[in-house]
This record gives C-alpha cells, structure tokens and sequence, in this order.
C-alpha cells in the first residue's frame, strides 16, 4: 500500500503538533496560566481570644493582639498596679486600676482599638479585631 505525499505530509504535521502544539510536555512547556493571586484574606482567622500582660516593667506584652470578631482579651496585671484605658470610639469598657488579677474584655466590634495605662506614661497597646 502507498501513501501519497499529501497525506504522509498532513500525517507528519498531525503527529508534530500532537507533540508540540500547546502541549504541556517537555518540548513546549506552553506557559500554564499560573494561580491568579486572589483577594487577599485565606490563611487561618484569628484567634477568638488572646492574653495581654501588663508588666512590672510597665510595659503591655505583647503590645497588639488580632482577635476574632466576638472574641476576648485577657489583660494579666501582675504585682504593679495598671489599669486599661481605651481611646477608640466603640471599645468595651476601660479597666480600673488592678493588681494581681485577670480581667477579659470581649470585642464584639470590628476594629483597631488603642489603650493606655493612665498609670505608666507611654504604656500603650492596641487590639484588633477582624
């Protein structure tokens, strides 16, 4: 049987294309469109609760904290007394003066919230709540 030249030629080009055309082999890699990037966000959310302790060194540690929308802090005063003063519009209420106690505060506002210790100049902190 005899194949005439056109058709072994249209073979021949149906064949190298098959290999190389837009394929994803060796040969022609053809780029691959990549992941588009996205919005932003993924990864985990944050935490629905976080410790915050207010130091004898007057200092907060660790001065941010990201919360969970609805989630709490909890400020641990050790033996020097500190207090929590917020100066963000819609914060849960201010902690007084306190020694040697825990007290949480629950944030059900989205937000950054800034505080301060009245008590300590430059004892500041924030909280922020996704």
């Amino acid at each position: 049987m005899r194949i005439s030249s056109k058709a072994g030629a249209a073979a021949v080009i149906a064949f190298g294309c098959a290999l190389g055309c837009g394929s994803d082999g060796p040969t022609n890699p053809g780029g691959g469109g990549g992941g588009g990037g996205g919005g932003g966000g993924g990864g985990n959310p944050p935490p629905a609760s976080a410790t915050v302790n207010a130091t004898v060194s007057s200092t907060f540690s660790p001065a941010q904290v990201t919360i969970a929308q609805n989630g709490t802090v909890t400020w641990a005063f050790a033996s020097l007394t500190h207090n929590v003063t917020f100066s963000s519009a819609n914060a849960p209420a201010s902690i007084p003066d306190a020694t040697n106690e825990s007290v949480p505060r629950m944030f059900p506002n989205t937000g950054t919230f800034s505080y301060a210790c009245t008590l300590h100049p430059g004892m500041n902190g924030s909280v922020i709540v996704q």
